[in-house]
C-alpha cells in the first residue's frame, strides 16, 4: 500500500484534535486495516461517526454509550455520535464507566445525581439533563461500584 501524507495546520481544531481525511480507491482493501490500526493506536480514544465524517475522541469526553434502533452511540457535551463497537466491548475501557442497563453505560464523572424516590428504582441524572434508568439486575453492581470508588 502506498501512503501519501499531506499535513495542513488548521487553527479551527482544538489542541488535542486531529482531522484525518482518507481518500482511497473503492477496490482498496487496506483501508479497514488502517482504520483498525488507528483504533489500536488510540487506546484512550474511540473512533466515532457523524454523517459522513469520522472523529477520534477521548473516552473521558464521553458521558454515556447507549443502544438505539440496533445501532450504538456515544453522547458527549458536543453531540451524539454513532460507534461501531458493541457495548460489551466498552464496559471495561475505563474505570469511570459502569453499565447500568442492557442498553446503557454511563461515565460516572458526568453524573449529577441519583434519584431513588421510587421504591426499588434508581434514575441517573447526567449534567446535561439526560436521565437513564438503572435496571433492577444492575442496581447491586452500581452500588458496589460507587462504594468502591469512595474508598
Amino acid at each position: 500500500m502506498r501512503l501519501n501524507i499531506n499535513k495542513q495546520e488548521d487553527n479551527n481544531l482544538l489542541n488535542n484534535e486531529i482531522s484525518i481525511i482518507l481518500k482511497y480507491n473503492k477496490n482498496n482493501t487496506d483501508v479497514q486495516d488502517f482504520i483498525q490500526y488507528l483504533n489500536k493506536y488510540n487506546k484512550n480514544r474511540i473512533l466515532v461517526h457523524k454523517g459522513y465524517e469520522s472523529f477520534i475522541i477521548d473516552y473521558k469526553e464521553i458521558m454515556l454509550f447507549y443502544s438505539e434502533n440496533k445501532s450504538n452511540y456515544c453522547k458527549t457535551q458536543n453531540g451524539i455520535y454513532r460507534i461501531k463497537k458493541k457495548l460489551y466491548e466498552l464496559e471495561d475501557v475505563n474505570n469511570d464507566f459502569i453499565r447500568i442497563s442492557k442498553k446503557c453505560i454511563i461515565n460516572i464523572n458526568y453524573v449529577k445525581s441519583f434519584n431513588t424516590s421510587q421504591t426499588g428504582k434508581i434514575v441517573v441524572a447526567l449534567i446535561d439533563g439526560t436521565e437513564e434508568n438503572v435496571s433492577r439486575r444492575r442496581i447491586r453492581d452500581l452500588l458496589d461500584f460507587l462504594e468502591n470508588r469512595s474508598l
